[in-house]
């Protein structure tokens, strides 16, 4: 799911940065050079989509995009997986296949790691370097400069909280700073220009800082080192910083007057003859010459300038448009909100990890009379994962309400061999419980068909509520996940019929899940194992217990590489409950 998602979004951004390229080159006499920078705060939008929580805009849209999952039926491949049973209780499941892409995950990770790790360090030395400038530098002492930094401010009408230093450790002025803005001046500046490329340069950085170029400067810095592997975010980087130079030179003459624009090229001619070795800081800061070939390209802007047809807002608007087709295309190569946001005002968190056996479990238990939660592991109890079987109570009281079958009915066996004995009889609904009978659910869920059976996932607010539109189990180590503290919610909903079904299809699906009836009580549970490669991954017990005094709603998970077994959930569950007094006795007496 990661590596889709990567691969969506690198395809994006190639797409984005491509058209934006072509529009720049296409409508090169339609664009001002101030819409030709505007289009890269689009392709900025293109590289954050990634990281936005999608999925709550679109959430109407079910994901249709998960790794092959093979049926519980038995099919080519698949292994029959049975554990030990208690004599109540048969956790029977079977295997799915998905191609493991862990050892490409952590190459990936690794060359990205090193290759972000260097841009940051060569992004600190820069850094520290303006820094050190700064701290090293003096307020400027000439006259002449000064008198110049203040006319430029009364010319555009503007008035920063900005420090103006020298420092004879540069040669071409820089812009730098977030909070608090430095314009740093070579000491001799008065010396080596003339009173006009004073001024010149001075409005040109003012321009940055009035435009607010140092600050989206570093904003552009954490995508540059996210995406410093794909050349075209280089490339796009490059253009965008030689426009914002071009948006500056573009407001000094207009602010100056259309007759300035040679003396103007000239001061950048000046400029490229003064610089010699000096390293730019480019980067992580906004400097009056920068590079070589830029200084160029500006000179050429300026010596065409002139007015553009404003059909720049047209273009903008039309991108702007294509930044937002890509939403659905990301969204549904973004995993669902993967954690339940739980309101746990009326929870009570315990320490439970002696009962796992050092395996990585969660423990969601809830009292009806005292209305109250008892929970370990505050955030997996969160976490979504694949419900496998324990949503067979809720497929049959899908199909149950649609009259598509009736419980007490024996369903046909169709002479299939399956990988378990028991699969292979005719089965009832509390046969197919007990059993967790795969194609008697499967059978249901075809009959009901994708689209009804999504409506009924959203009805119920089903975990993520994401099926595959497919004739593939959903439930299966697929799309559709659910935490331990929904799943109680869920049964709850389910006991006292929140959902507003039949009470006779209520009753039947509490009768396929009842386990035991004594004195003790009554207790209902369903178990429900994820099987991935031969790997028991994903184990769940979930269920209710009737006692005289309450009602206890109850849910276990285990995860593990390979021994997260439904049974071994439920030998847990019964530990928990015995010690606790709710219903002693525990699995030996069954």
């Amino acid at each position: 799911m990661f590596l889709s998602k990567l691969l969506v979004s690198i395809l994006c951004i190639t797409m984005m940065a491509g058209i934006i390229f072509t529009i720049r080159s296409v409508f090169k006499n339609y664009l001002s050079v101030k819409w030709r920078y505007r289009l890269w705060y689009l392709f900025m939008a293109s590289l954050v989509l990634p990281f936005l929580p999608l999925h709550s805009l679109l959430s109407i849209i079910p994901s249709q995009t998960s790794l092959p999952v093979q049926t519980d039926s038995a099919q080519e491949g698949a292994s029959p997986i049975q554990l030990e049973q208690s004599g109540w209780i048969a956790d029977l499941s079977t295997s799915v296949y998905k191609t493991e892409y862990t050892w490409l995950f952590l190459i990936l990770l690794s060359i990205w790691s090193i290759g972000a790790l260097l841009l940051i360090l060569v992004l600190l030395r820069s850094m520290r370097q303006i820094k050190h400038q700064i701290k090293t530098a003096s307020p400027v002492q000439s006259p002449i400069v000064h008198t110049q930094f203040h006319w430029c401010l009364q010319q555009i009408r503007f008035n920063p909280n900005i420090q103006l230093l020298e420092t004879s450790a540069i040669q071409s002025p820089i812009v730098f700073g977030f909070f608090r803005t430095y314009l740093l001046v070579p000491k001799k500046l008065d010396q080596d220009l003339s009173t006009t490329e004073i001024r010149h340069v001075l409005m040109h950085e003012l321009q940055h800082v009035k435009l607010h170029h140092p600050k989206t400067n570093a904003i552009f810095i954490p995508f540059q080192i996210m995406y410093w592997f794909h050349p075209l975010v280089w490339k796009a980087f490059k253009s965008m910083r030689l426009d914002r130079e071009m948006v500056c030179d573009t407001a000094v003459i207009q602010s100056l007057g259309m007759k300035h624009k040679t003396s103007y090229g000239r001061t950048l001619i000046r400029f490229m003859e003064l610089k010699s070795n000096q390293p730019t800081f480019t980067h992580i800061s906004n400097e009056f010459g920068g590079e070589k070939s830029h200084i160029k390209e500006r000179i050429k802007h300026i010596a065409y300038l002139q007015v553009h047809l404003k059909k720049g807002l047209l273009i903008f608007v039309s991108l702007s448009l294509l930044v937002l087709a890509q939403i659905p295309l990301i969204a549904t190569a973004t995993p669902a909100n993967s954690t339940y946001q739980f309101d746990d005002h009326n929870a009570d968190y315990e320490e439970l990890d002696d009962y796992f056996h050092k395996q990585d479990g969660s423990f969601v238990l809830f009292s009806e009379k005292q209305n109250r939660y008892t929970i370990h592991n505050k955030q997996g109890s969160k976490e979504r994962v694949s419900p496998n079987s324990t949503f067979k109570p809720f497929s049959a009281l899908f199909g149950l309400e649609m009259n598509l079958f009736h419980p007490d009915t024996a369903v046909e066996w169709d002479g299939t061999m399956y990988e378990h004995e028991e699969w292979n009889q005719n089965q009832t609904l509390d046969t197919a419980m007990q059993y967790s009978v795969n194609w008697y659910f499967e059978d249901i869920e075809a009959t009901i068909q994708y689209e009804k059976m999504q409506q009924l996932i959203n009805q119920i607010s089903y975990g993520n509520q994401m099926i595959a539109n497919s004739d593939k189990p959903f439930w299966l180590e697929s799309t559709l996940k659910i935490s331990p503290v929904e799943q109680v919610e869920q049964l709850r909903s389910l006991y006292q019929n929140d959902y507003g079904f039949q009470e006779e299809t209520v009753q039947s699906v509490k009768d396929s899940m009842m386990l035991t009836k004594d004195e003790r009580g009554v207790f209902y549970g369903k178990t429900g194992t994820g099987i991935v490669n031969q790997q028991a991954v994903n184990g769940w017990f979930i269920g209710f217990v009737e006692t005289k005094d309450d009602i206890w709603f109850f849910a276990t998970n285990i995860q593990s590489n390979k021994e997260a077994w439904g049974y071994e959930a439920a030998q847990v569950t019964y530990k928990i409950l015995e010690d606790k007094g709710i219903y002693k006795g525990g699995v030996e007496n069954e």
